[in-house]
């Protein structure tokens, strides 16, 4: 391979990471052609290529974003030789299934192929990713790209990262003890786990929350559930 053009820390982003103009008639065919780019520029293992399509049919990974449909493809790191992202536009759009909901269809435009080491590392990138995917005209900016080195660019770019920083990171990263609850488990999971409980703890706390007394209330000898409307002495 040619110089690395963009790395996030270990994560290899390069152009010869990146396949345009792909002919797929279904996304395990989609799959296929970008693992086995990824498995001849030695970045994965042979098994890569079947892991990531078996996973698929299992965890799907289409998502949905309001101005294009993308898939991240991903397996477990046991197939990976080196952290790398690679980049697919697809010629024509093909159909995915919507994490976490496989019942949703999702029209895909491009892939985000992830092979990643540690799960601890695919749940830092995968929040990054996300960020970017939500930002207004990303997504679309990158398939518009004409070449290869544009896209790598672009992406790059839009992660916003300094690569001495980065780079430091890691290394203070490799001398942490990885925390228990990242060891063995899948990072989507882990990653949805994480924003759910944040859900329903925000949930909880505004149910659990007692509402301010109004004037009326503080001023009133009785208690609040007591005053009666200026008709109930009626009855």
């Amino acid at each position: 391979m040619e110089k690395e053009e963009s790395v996030l820390g270990s994560v290899l982003i390069s152009p010869e990471l990146v396949l345009t103009e792909i002919e797929a008639g279904s996304d395990q065919e989609a799959i296929d052609i970008l693992a086995k780019h990824l498995y001849a520029q030695g970045i994965v293992k042979e098994s890569y290529i079947d892991a990531v399509k078996e996973r698929e049919k299992v965890f799907s990974t289409g998502l949905g974003f309001e101005e294009m449909g993308i898939a991240i493809p991903h397996t477990d790191s046991v197939h990976v030789n080196r952290q790398a992202i690679a980049i697919g536009v697809l010629k024509k759009p093909v159909t995915f299934c919507h994490m976490g909901m496989p019942e949703v269809p999702v029209e895909t435009e491009m892939m985000f192929m992830m092979a990643i080491e540690k799960p601890d590392s695919q749940v830092e990138f995968l929040s990054k990713m996300m960020e970017i995917f939500q930002t207004e005209g990303r997504l679309p900016a990158l398939k518009a790209c004409a070449t290869k080195e544009e896209i790598a660019e672009k992406f790059q770019t839009a992660i916003g990262y300094d690569y001495a920083v980065a780079v430091e990171k890691c290394r203070k990263k490799r001398a942490k003890k990885q925390r228990s609850d990242d060891v063995g488990e899948e990072a989507l999971a882990l990653t949805v786990r994480r924003q759910q409980n944040a859900a329903e703890k925000k949930a909880e706390d505004a149910k659990t929350k007692q509402p301010e007394p109004t004037e009326t209330e503080k001023s009133s000898p009785f208690p609040a559930g007591d005053i009666l409307s200026p008709w109930e002495g009626d009855f």
